[in-house]
């Protein structure tokens, strides 16, 4: 039996479309030994009612099995984020409140640079209007009745938020942008951390799911397609689709403050690279300024976003986000990433203590790598700082 891309839209729940496909190959005919009354039919992950976008459908015993495959994969996702406001369920459809200090707008450059803070790991709040389930019921069926229940924080990646606009119309201030994120990501969630890090309230007005993986919305047929065609001219093998799916690359994570970036670090990024001959990603933890200045006892030459940038823009690193200001969350941090291998500079000391005991808890453990030094009398930071300053 196959697997189907349908283009769900706004409106209706995932259930819905798998209800709805599952009659229409119930009316067309399939051959497979599962009964009509006992067909199979599933989805790879669920998008919420408000939202339309790509939704991989199996159909059948044996196919639906393996949705695991494509739950577990990067999700693309365009979403408009509204501020001004909050909503109750983060979404258009909820109840939509002002903020309590009464700010409503916010400048361009405010508005498209706080994106930089949200990607990386990041710490969520489920929404109260959500399927996420607590003590056997679904967040949402205690929201609707009005009662409160305790929605722990989960680790969550926001691998890239990028094609980014901003509409500045004074009261429909609006952001646009792409988002990449792991499996199990709410956006409605990051559109209202985009609200409260501005201080004027945000909620996710539309949203698209562009991509699951390597399949891309533009490739999936509507539900009114599939009724006119005929599921089996759309119907897609398990080893085609499997084909598609990526491999995974080796995950190398370094962090430090990278201040005033020199050779030193870029010998450090390249070794850092060299751990691993095989496909390889390295990430690049960028130390917050409250931080390094808790450490160091002083604060950094140049600022965390203009160290962030700079790092982004070195050829041999693939991501790069800022650490997490709370040094307690710095091993759940680094356990989002899913690391395979950290490299660690040659006298690096910070937050190395405990950390292979720490990731553990965790529920990751990672290879731990101290790399060798590159030219330490000339390439120090300490050396370096004290030449700027005399």
């Amino acid at each position: 039996m196959p697997f189907l891309c349908i283009q769900k839209p706004a409106g209706i729940t995932s259930h819905d479309v798998v209800d709805r496909v599952r009659r229409l190959v119930r009316m067309q005919g399939f051959s497979e030994g599962d009964s009509s009354l006992r067909l199979r039919v599933g989805h790879g992950g669920t998008l919420d009612p408000f939202a339309s976008g790509l939704l991989v459908v199996a159909v059948g015993r044996d196919d639906t099995r393996k949705l695991h495959a494509f739950l577990s994969l990067e999700k693309t996702y365009r979403v408009h984020i509204r501020l001004g406001a909050f909503s109750d369920t983060d979404d258009s459809t909820g109840r939509i409140q002002p903020p309590e200090n009464g700010r409503k707008d916010v400048s361009e450059e405010e508005a498209i640079r706080i994106l930089d803070f949200l990607e990386g790991p990041v710490l969520q709040v489920p929404p109260a209007y959500s399927a996420k389930k607590v003590k056997g019921k679904k967040l949402y069926e205690y929201a609707r009745k009005g009662e409160s229940v305790q929605r722990t924080p989960c680790w969550r990646m926001v691998y890239a938020m990028y094609d980014r606009t901003f509409d500045g119309r004074k009261g429909k201030q609006e952001i646009q942008c792409a988002v990449r994120v792991s499996s199990g990501t709410y956006i409605r969630a990051l559109a209202r951390s985009v609200g409260e890090r501005l201080g004027v309230g945000a909620y996710a007005s539309t949203l698209e799911r562009t991509a699951v993986g390597p399949f891309s919305v533009s490739e999936a047929i509507t539900l009114e397609q599939l009724e006119r065609e005929g599921w089996r001219m759309h119907a897609r093998s398990w080893r085609e689709m499997s084909s598609r799916i990526p491999s995974s690359a080796v995950r190398i994570v370094v962090f430090g403050t990278f201040d005033t970036l020199h050779d030193g670090h870029r010998h450090f990024f390249q070794q850092a690279r060299a751990l691993a001959a095989e496909e390889r990603e390295l990430i690049v933890g960028v130390g917050r300024d409250i931080v390094v200045r808790s450490i160091k006892a002083r604060a950094p030459v140049h600022s965390e976003y203009e160290r962030l940038q700079a790092v982004r823009r070195e050829q041999s690193v693939d991501a790069a986000y800022l650490l997490p200001e709370d040094v307690s969350l710095r091993f759940g941090w680094i356990a989002a990433l899913r690391p395979d291998i950290i490299a660690l500079g040659y006298d690096q000391t910070a937050f190395v203590d405990g950390l292979a005991e720490g990731l553990a808890r965790e529920g990751v453990s990672p290879r731990i790598v101290r790399l060798k030094p590159f030219e330490p009398h000339q390439y120090k930071s300490s050396l370096l700082r004290g030449m700027e300053e005399g």
